[in-house]
């Protein structure tokens, strides 16, 4: 262990309330800075891998780095993969035969444009191969990976171009081997980031996530099958959101989704959660929050129908800087659980992971270092009125299948298995958020929406009750 690294050993740290307590590992350079991200169940070392990056001093580096951490915490050893500028790690994730993994990120290059990268690790820690995506005219990073049985690899996140100095989503799939087989981007002049992607077994396709804020409208969700096609996507209506960060999938194939967004009151921001049905369609979205700060960037499926988020808030405790917090809800996010760390600066979580035994581990950054929290589900302690719940419910009688542009009609064809949409509700915007001219004709099973003949050719916004579809005129 090199000696230029303090680590701080047991440390019991207590939340606002005090009877919850739980060990704590804080580490990383004592000069520099640090951006802790996830870890992962290491089965070869008998432990986990946890993954950031780190600058030992204000004149070293940038580094994406490698814990290796036991499950007392011991931090056991560490590598680094330098880089030629400021780093920014996305997630490490298990590949599917679980003796490897696979890390995300990006750095910047000295001309300002950045560059996303894979790196493919062993149990050590050792690098196998590493995959860039450098952008001609401008800007990568990969956010999250993912992958299907079959070792089929997904990841998300975001490419810009010189052309509007605007990001928009970035999706690729490589096969086994790490080739590219294709990749997509969807997005306009506004700043749009992909950051959740899972494969959905029953769509047999990837679920995806992310910020959609050219039409200003947020929250984005998408399934593509392995062949690149998009197969449903959806802009959940909220207006205000800022982030749709974690997405995961429980045992019924229902996908839930966290992030941030400022209420309506605002200025402050909540975690926005939204929940679907098996098939994705959205059947709940709303706040969850107290009266400080709260977002969610690291999210699980509990076997027994809770969901456990972590990221950061000051609703816990208020007299203090941004701070980590571990919190189970119930899936209809109106009850639960918390625990949260006090720091002297700003902390996150950014990764949650539970181990059988149902101790919780959660990871990110805190005071400037890099951290690990290891507490019991059973230690955590009521909410007790401190998170409210806002939420939206998806009329069910408006699951819609398909939205298609039919030429001969010239409309948008909405196939939909009940009737009961208000037609005032239907309308259509441009990328930039512009409503624009249509007419709205119901007939069985069918809504029929017609814009204006000298409407160009393009990509809009189609706005259905409280969903939000992507649409292509063409």
């Amino acid at each position: 262990m090199s000696s230029v690294f303090r680590f701080v050993l047991w440390t019991a740290v207590c939340s606002f309330y005090p009877l919850v307590c739980a060990q704590v590992r804080v580490f990383g350079p004592d000069q520099g800075f640090c951006q802790g991200r996830n870890m992962v169940w290491n089965p070869n070392q008998n432990g986990f891998l946890f993954f950031g990056a780190e600058r030992a001093d204000a004149f070293a580096p940038d580094a994406l780095a490698l814990y290796q951490v036991d499950t007392l915490l011991n931090v056991l050893a560490k590598k680094t993969y330098l880089l030629p500028g400021p780093a920014f790690p996305g997630t490490i994730e298990p590949l599917f035969n679980s003796n490897s993994f696979l890390a995300c990120g990006g750095y910047y290059l000295p001309s300002g444009a950045s560059v996303g990268i894979l790196l493919w690790l062993n149990s050590q820690g050792d690098t196998l191969k590493t995959k860039s995506f450098p952008v001609f005219f401008g800007s990568s990073s990969i956010k999250r990976s993912s992958t299907s049985p079959d070792g089929k690899i997904g990841i998300v996140g975001y490419r810009t171009s010189g052309q509007n100095n605007s990001s928009d989503i970035w999706i690729a799939q490589l096969d086994s081997s790490g080739n590219l087989d294709w990749e997509r981007t969807l997005g306009g002049q506004g700043n749009d980031v992909g950051h959740g992607i899972r494969w959905h077994s029953g769509k047999q396709a990837w679920a995806i996530s992310g910020d959609f804020e050219t039409a200003s409208y947020g929250n984005y969700f998408a399934f593509m099958n392995d062949q690149g096609q998009w197969l449903y996507d959806t802009l959940i209506s909220d207006a205000n959101a800022n982030g749709n960060f974690a997405l995961e999938i429980d045992q019924n194939d229902r996908i839930f989704m966290v992030g941030e967004s400022t209420t309506n009151s605002g200025p402050a921001f909540d975690l926005f959660v939204i929940a679907t049905n098996p098939v994705g369609v959205v059947q709940r979205w709303g706040y969850f929050g107290g009266p400080g700060t709260e977002a969610g960037f690291a999210l699980i499926c509990s076997p027994d129908d809770s969901l456990i988020v972590s990221g950061y808030s000051t609703t816990f405790e208020p007299n203090l800087p941004v701070n980590p917090y571990v919190a189970k809800i119930d899936k209809s996010f109106s009850a639960g659980r918390f625990a949260s760390l006090s720091g002297t600066g700003i902390g996150i979580s950014y990764g949650v992971l539970r181990r059988p035994n149902s101790d919780l581990y959660v990871s990110g950054s805190l005071d400037q270092r890099h951290f690990v929290w290891k507490i019991s589900e059973d230690s955590l302690v009521d909410l007790d009125g401190k998170f409210g719940a806002q939420l939206s419910l998806t009329a069910p009688g408006m699951p819609v299948h398909s939205v298609a542009w039919w030429p001969e009609n010239m409309a948008w064809i909405v196939q939909a298995s009940a009737m009961n949409l208000d037609l005032a509700a239907v309308c259509l915007r441009d990328m930039r958020g512009n409503s624009l001219n249509i007419q709205v004709e119901k007939t069985a099973g069918q809504i029929h929406i017609r814009p204006d003949a000298l409407l160009p050719k393009g990509m809009y916004v189609l706005g259905l009750g409280n969903q939000w579809f992507k649409v292509l005129k063409h």
